[in-house]
């Protein structure tokens, strides 16, 4: 069994036990008192994600597609990666760096002694995710994106719903990318002939889906529930968010089997508490996809959408082998 250790805030970029500051003003976050980093205006902790889709609208260049405004999930990664090598937050999920986190959340909340943090740590969490949201803002309003703005299949292009997920939950880019292209690549080790989502709606794309709900509920951070929550919206908004399918059972099939990916990591997976850190034990990679292949390979044939119901349990598919 692996521990997973992602965590819903980006990384901290840290030079052994030290971590740099940017010069601070002090101003106050849902009644806490808080040093903001100059570079981040005070407005920025209460926009919401309207405010964000008004303000990147009119500043962006080649970013709205026929779905609205995205990029590329491959962007999104790097530039994720930009702000976790360049930002000192907390991890929230990692056990072993739990003194580290108060020493940041203190250092950043001048006034919160250590029994604090754990009745408030809803507050905290809010506060760095709306500093990660700017941050991204930042690099968004200036991006040249390198492919074009449509709806498609991983790895690739984000459907507009998509995009506003990841943007509204900026902790959740680099594991979701990493989940997407885990599951590609072993769709393509287990089912050479398979390659980028193609061909689909057969045994390989029953494998993709449910191997890729799994892994992002392995990948992210938060309880188990939170982890679930968060590939379910994400993978409906895949579904939703593209282009109407050609058959009516391409969505229901993926439906299907995203929800088995899910159930067998809620299965699998156990988690722990220790103050406010939540650990979530799960399978080795390597585990999830061996059972996922099992069951790929169990999967069975449908016909009719009103067939699904009756194969709970069970990956489904309606084309090829």
């Amino acid at each position: 069994m692996a521990t997973v250790d992602y965590f819903p805030v980006l990384l901290a970029c840290t030079n052994g036990t030290e971590y740099t500051r940017e010069e601070r003003v002090l101003t106050s976050f849902e009644g806490l008192p808080v040093f903001l980093k100059k570079s981040i205006p005070e407005s920025a902790l209460t926009l919401s994600i309207a405010d964000y889709r008004s303000m990147l609208g009119n500043s962006s260049k080649g970013l709205q597609g026929e779905e609205g405004y995205t990029v590329s999930i491959e962007s999104l990664n790097v530039l994720a990666r930009e702000i976790q090598s360049e930002n000192s937050f907390p991890s929230f999920y990692d056990l072993s760096r739990i003194d580290r986190d108060i020493e940041i959340i203190q250092g950043d909340f001048p006034n919160l002694r250590k029994e604090e943090i754990a009745p408030n740590i809803g507050k905290i969490k809010a506060f760095y995710a709306q500093e990660a949201r700017w941050a991204l803002y930042e690099r968004l309003r200036r991006f040249e994106p390198g492919v074009s703005p449509k709806a498609g299949d991983y790895p690739g292009d984000t459907n507009s719903q998509e995009f506003w997920m990841l943007f509204a939950n900026p902790w959740y880019i680099i594991p979701t990318y990493d989940a997407t292209l885990q599951a590609e690549a072993y769709t393509a080790e287990l089912f050479p002939e398979s390659v980028w989502g193609k061909p689909w709606r057969n045994r390989a794309d029953a494998f993709r889906h449910s191997t890729w709900n799994a892994l992002i509920c392995k990948n992210v951070g938060g309880t188990k529930a939170e982890r679930m929550a968060w590939a379910t919206s994400f993978t409906d908004a895949h579904e939703n968010g593209s282009p109407p399918p050609t058959d009516i059972r391409d969505n229901a099939m993926d439906f299907h089997n995203n929800l088995e990916g899910r159930k067998y990591f809620d299965y699998a997976s156990t988690e722990s508490w220790f103050l406010f850190v939540v650990t979530v034990t799960c399978p080795e990679n390597e585990t999830i996809k061996n059972f996922e292949y099992w069951k790929a390979n169990t999967a069975r044939f449908f016909t009719d959408n009103g067939q699904l119901p009756g194969m709970v349990d069970d990956l489904v598919y309606f084309s090829g082998l």
